[in-house]
């Protein structure tokens, strides 16, 4: 997040994320499951936020490595928060039809008082998931 974000925000990608196959093996349902981690830089409380979530559907697809895709959904998320002043939170986002997430944007913020914050117009707040997955090594 830059400097003029009221907000720090991390977000850790969870799960294996889930696909369904029918006999046809055409995809029928896939999901991406992330953590979000946010740290209030302000003595405002926080008490909601609006995202876009930036990703990729399990359309199979060639892209180069180091290549820069334009992703090929995009999802507006409305997140409630209880987020003391200068306090830490964490939220859980399951977003439907995302194989994976390449960005997401803070567009605004909702204090307790009734004032909001709003992003500027394109990128200053924009943050990339963790590629790190962790993965469960217990076995059944």
């Amino acid at each position: 997040m830059g400097a003029d974000c009221p907000v720090d925000l991390q977000a850790q990608r969870r799960g294996t994320g889930i696909m369904v196959e029918t006999k046809e093996h055409s995809v029928k349902s896939v999901r991406q499951q992330l953590r979000l981690d946010w740290a209030n830089r302000l003595p405002k409380k926080i008490v909601a936020a609006a995202l876009v979530v930036h990703g990729f559907d399990a359309s199979l697809r060639l892209i180069p490595a180091g290549s820069h895709a334009s992703p090929a959904l995009k999802k507006v998320v409305a997140v409630k928060l209880d987020l003391a002043r200068e306090g830490h939170a964490s939220t859980e986002l399951e977003l439907q039809h995302f194989a994976t997430v390449s960005f997401i944007e803070l567009k605004s913020i909702e204090y307790a008082d009734g004032t909001r914050w709003s992003g500027p117009v394109e990128g200053g707040c924009r943050i990339t998931p963790n590629l790190l997955l962790l993965v469960n090594a217990a076995t059944r």
